[in-house]
């Protein structure tokens, strides 16, 4: 049995439901918050870009650009700057979001120290401390005369704004294409 006044409530319905939902949002949310929240304005280029300096082994600086969530590591092969490793994805196990909070992202973590960069001393208070599987992987895989207290994975630091400008120094290697 068809009813006409029951088809034209179900189309109305879903209508009155975001009337309802609208309602509700702007009750709870102020009209400027929820009004930002809900606009599509998307942040400037200024806004995600930040510097970073490769400095090679022979004192080469290299002043590129790099967005907000890339690695160190996917900067430096953006640009093609020769940082050994081309062929590691050295995925995130997890992210210290506070000092009291780490995440697991449930990645693989860190598999090889072929993307081993030094973090200039002026910069590594403002680098967040490696997590245990990246400390891990430099002891295991970096040689012991190339480790120092600065050393980092590219793979494993991620910029922010806080790291505008941020100076690292890529570490000698013997090509990786040797068979």
């Amino acid at each position: 049995v068809h009813d006409p006044l029951a088809s034209s409530y179900l189309l109305c319905l879903p209508k009155m439901m975001m009337r309802a939902a609208v309602s509700a949002v702007s009750r709870v949310v102020p009209r400027t918050i929820g009004v930002r929240m809900l606009s599509s304005a998307q942040p400037s280029v200024a806004e995600v870009t930040v510097q970073v300096n490769f400095v090679d082994s022979e004192g080469h600086r290299s002043k590129v650009p790099g967005r907000i969530g890339q690695s160190l590591h996917e900067v430096a092969l953006l640009h093609g700057i020769d940082m050994d490793g081309h062929d590691s994805a050295n995925n995130h196990y997890s992210f210290r979001r506070t000092e009291a909070w780490t995440e697991d992202v449930f990645g693989e973590g860190p598999s090889n120290a072929h993307d081993h960069v030094i973090v200039d001393p002026a910069w590594v208070d403002k680098v967040p401390a490696p997590m245990p599987e990246e400390a891990t992987v430099l002891q295991e895989h970096v040689y012991h005369q190339d480790l120092t207290p600065h050393s980092r994975l590219g793979s494993q630091i991620y910029l922010s704004k806080d790291l505008d400008g941020i100076v690292v120094h890529l570490v000698s290697t013997p090509p990786s294409d040797i068979p």
